[in-house]
């Protein structure tokens, strides 16, 4: 399974929460307990970054399919501008046969407490939800410019139980292909 742990580096931050958090520290770390979580149901896990460094689109997918990984997963944090109500949770894919996993990550991320729906969106363009050799999905977590969404995601505990989510997402995911 190929991990992507969004922004890195010192030119790209991602977005900055209210109180200042940086989107790449948090995707980092999410990306870090999704691999655990993964490897505890013997996966092997492939990190695009294992630090704040800069790595390209180019670099990422070249990562992922030099490790013939299964499918892929981007991990982000939201902003948005006006109004600082705007929230919640979405997964974002490119190419339709990517939708069902997009659905069943957002679907079980949905059953944290306090968490909305942002949405469901196709046809995203996003470099790394382009490639066709592995299903792929760009899951963005809680929004940083929203004060409810940036309490929950700075809470580490509450990062864990969402990657937590994430895998039996992928789970249902898996089992469906059956």
């Amino acid at each position: 399974i190929g991990i992507d742990a969004g922004h890195g580096g010192p030119t790209s931050t991602g977005a900055v929460s209210i109180s200042g958090i940086k989107e790449k520290e948090l995707n980092l770390d999410m990306a870090y307990t999704l691999k655990q979580e993964f490897e505890k149901k013997g996966a092997k896990v492939v990190l695009s970054r294992k630090d704040d460094s800069a790595v390209s689109m180019d670099e990422r997918k070249a990562i992922f399919l030099e490790n013939n990984v299964d499918l892929v997963i981007s991990i982000h944090c939201n902003a948005g501008g006006s109004p600082l109500d705007v929230k919640g949770v979405s997964t974002y894919y490119k190419h339709i046969h990517n939708r069902a996993l997009a659905e069943a990550i957002l679907i079980r991320t949905l059953e944290l407490e306090g968490v909305s729906n942002f949405g469901l969106v196709g046809n995203f363009n996003f470099s790394l939800n382009a490639p066709i050799e592995y299903p792929n999905v760009l899951l963005e977590t809680q929004f940083l410019s929203n004060p409810e969404d940036e309490e929950r995601i700075a809470d580490p505990n509450f990062r864990k139980a969402m990657m937590k989510k994430v895998v039996k997402g992928v789970e249902d995911y898996l089992k469906s292909l059956k």
